[in-house]
């Protein structure tokens, strides 16, 4: 782990590349409290703005021994990297419309609506936020 963990700060901070961490939770394995809050807080100090995907995991091949990853792991993994300070927490591989969306981080105001595979953007200009001039990080071309 904490070679991946150099290996992102690197990309992110010294060759400055657009950098988005996604994490698998497999219920037993990665999705204690502790794990997590300590992933966002690192996360949160290496770049605020790095967007931190965290995505329900599903038994097949190898791995049936876990169960799907529930919801409210998901929605608490969504909380804490918030709470540490993350501007952009996703969640991924189940439909929440509010939590894999793009908010502004500034003012709340909807900028992407994500659901499902279905993308929607609400903003005229990419990489302002339309309400608040908030700029908001990312490839946009």
């Amino acid at each position: 782990m904490e070679l991946v963990k150099r290996n992102i700060a690197y990309i992110a901070r010294e060759i400055d590349i657009w950098t988005e961490v996604t994490t698998l939770l497999i219920p037993g394995l990665n999705d204690g409290g502790d794990e997590l809050q300590a992933m966002a807080t690192w996360l949160a100090v290496v770049d605020a703005e790095m967007p931190w995907h965290v995505t329900a995991f599903r038994p097949s091949y190898r791995m049936l021994d876990r169960p799907p990853t529930p919801r409210r792991s998901l929605a608490r993994a969504y909380e804490i990297g918030k709470e540490a300070g993350l501007h952009y927490v996703y969640v991924g591989n189940v439909m929440d419309a509010d939590r894999e969306s793009t908010f502004c981080p500034e003012c709340g105001q909807l900028l992407i609506q994500r659901r499902w595979y279905e993308v929607r953007e609400v903003w005229p200009e990419r990489g302002v936020c339309l309400h608040c001039d908030h700029f908001i990080p990312g490839v946009w071309s």
